[in-house]
């Protein structure tokens, strides 16, 4: 993934040390099951605070059209479901996703 430039790889928040993330973020290079793996992807680093309250991710996704699809990541499962179930109900929005862990997930960032 990280070796095609037609990809892009999103880092959302922080990134500790000695992580894959950091050090794509910090030398565009990281090593994956012993192998380097040097960056040619886009790379994108939002800066969440981990620490995000549903109000906070409520007012961001409001920034964002009905038809924008939506990826419910990094809590446990059934608080993202309930989140899934609150942005149809309450906010309309049917194309919302929650990955399943180790799932890869194919975006089309081409407009």
């Amino acid at each position: 993934m990280g070796r095609d430039r037609r990809n892009t790889i999103i880092l959302p928040s922080y990134q500790a040390p000695d992580t894959p993330g950091f050090e794509l973020l910090t030398r565009g290079r990281t090593f994956i099951d012993k192998s380097e793996v040097v960056l040619e992807a886009k790379l994108y680093w939002f800066d969440f605070s981990a620490h995000s309250g549903k109000a906070e991710l409520e007012a961001f996704i409001n920034h964002f059209s009905p038809d924008t699809k939506i990826f419910i990541v990094h809590t446990e499962a059934i608080k993202a479901l309930q989140f899934l179930d609150k942005l149809k109900v309450k906010y309309g929005i049917d194309n919302v996703h929650v990955p399943m862990n180790e799932e890869e997930v194919i975006v089309n960032v081409n407009r």
